[in-house]
């Protein structure tokens, strides 16, 4: 592979906002953020790894929460659906993402600090 092809597919990583979709979820506004969802490319496997965090997971984290508060307006959505007794965006319930689970606060940081780094480039261009 190329390291153009790796600088695009880095450059394509992202977080995604979350959101509640009217006609499946009852007493949730429609477009209410519910969580955020990271799309970070893995240079060793040549694949994206998708991890859902919430607000509250990361509230402790500074450049997170700020970077977070400041550019959701901004982000990609995708809408939460019931599929299978679980809340699901159709890429999941499709099978085209499988998400994985952050481990701890390390994990945290490990994956989204360079996915926010990335995403300040994009968006000062």
């Amino acid at each position: 592979m190329k390291i153009s092809d790796i600088i695009e597919k880095i450059k394509s990583s992202e977080i995604i906002k979350l959101i509640a979709d009217e006609a499946d979820i009852q007493g949730v506004e429609r477009g209410t953020i519910l969580g955020f969802r990271v799309k970070a490319y893995d240079i060793d496997s040549d694949s994206y790894n998708f991890y859902d965090f919430s607000k509250n997971m990361v509230k402790d984290i500074k450049e997170i929460t700020e970077y977070i508060n400041s550019s959701y307006k901004n982000m990609n959505a995708e809408k939460l659906h019931w599929k299978n007794g679980i809340l699901q965006t159709d890429n999941e319930a499709n099978g085209t993402v499988k998400v994985l689970e952050l481990k701890d606060q390390n994990h945290i940081l490990n994956v989204l600090l360079p996915v926010i780094r990335v995403c300040k480039i994009k968006e000062a261009k």
